[in-house]
């Protein structure tokens, strides 16, 4: 154990300055808690010394910790203990007396089990000092969920000036680039609005633009004046539910080619969707059939 430099001398009043040394009244630990994957908190009976200088007896220091698996000890997941190691030491703002040991990486679930060693921590004071004491501490326990494809998740996506409500009066010119926020950021879409970004995205793609997503994309520019035949419509309508089927959050989903009666030579496609979450939209996306 290292002693650290302390007044009178090298204690002419007893084992440290004015008596009592690391006797009665000591710094100990009271608790070694797994709070977190990556993280073990240690209680104290006393403010540790913490300086986060790395001075002999600051308690920042990893060299006095180590953490290791209990041999023989398997997760919840049903992987043996995993080795650790321990990459810094924080202070818990709502407790003097505890440490954080902060892990490289999570530990393995409950009920696995490690084991916590502490030597050479001192009191706040610097007048008592820890003894090399070591406690075992089982993991934190993780519920493990297996994926489902009904499970909805959140999405967003990059604004898009196509599909967004445009009231900068230069809207025009930029047509086609990102959309800027109040921040300066890129702005971002959820929801509804971002979902109708990714199917256009899908319609107006080619089938195979992608090369790591052969299958993705209708192409409807390939379609071209063919939309005036009632196969080529058939196969388009087919094609864009099979496509916007196959977005995460979309539960079902039905397009009906319309015929504009006001404009010769024009299909609108009605599309409408209703997502996992229980959100609905309809929305038309025309196309013009003749020459």
């Amino acid at each position: 154990m290292t002693s650290p430099i302390l007044a009178w001398g090298s204690g002419p009043w007893g084992s440290f300055s004015w008596g009592g040394g690391v006797g009665a009244g000591a710094i100990t630990v009271l608790e070694v808690i797994a709070i977190r994957e990556n993280v073990i908190r240690l209680h104290f009976s006393a403010k540790p010394y913490y300086t986060g200088l790395l001075d002999a007896p600051d308690a920042s220091l990893v060299r006095k910790y180590s953490v290791t698996p209990v041999v023989g000890t398997v997760g919840y997941n049903g992987s043996a203990a995993r080795p650790v190691s321990v990459a810094r030491i924080a202070l818990v703002l709502d407790d003097a007396n505890a440490l954080d040991v902060v892990l490289d990486r999570p530990m393995t679930p409950f009920p696995a089990n490690y084991i916590v060693k502490v030597d050479d921590i001192f009191s706040a004071d610097l007048l008592s000092a820890i003894p090399a004491t070591s406690q075992s501490a089982p993991a934190v326990f993780a519920q493990l969920s297996p994926p489902t494809v009904d499970t909805a998740s959140p999405s967003r996506d990059m604004s898009n000036p196509q599909t967004g409500e445009i009231t900068d009066p230069n809207a025009a010119a930029i047509l086609g680039s990102f959309e800027v926020d109040t921040s300066g950021d890129f702005s971002m879409e959820e929801g509804i609005q971002a979902l109708k970004n990714r199917i256009y995205r899908r319609m107006s793609t080619r089938r195979g633009a992608f090369a790591h997503l052969p299958e993705y994309g209708i192409g409807v520019k390939d379609y071209g004046k063919k939309l005036s035949t009632a196969a080529a419509i058939s196969s388009l309508v087919s094609d864009t539910e099979a496509q916007i089927a196959q977005e995460p959050e979309v539960q079902f989903v039905r397009v009906r080619p319309i015929q504009d009666r006001l404009a010769d030579g024009l299909l609108r496609l009605r599309i409408a969707v209703r997502t996992k979450t229980g959100k609905a939209a309809a929305f038309d996306s025309p196309f013009v059939t003749t020459s």
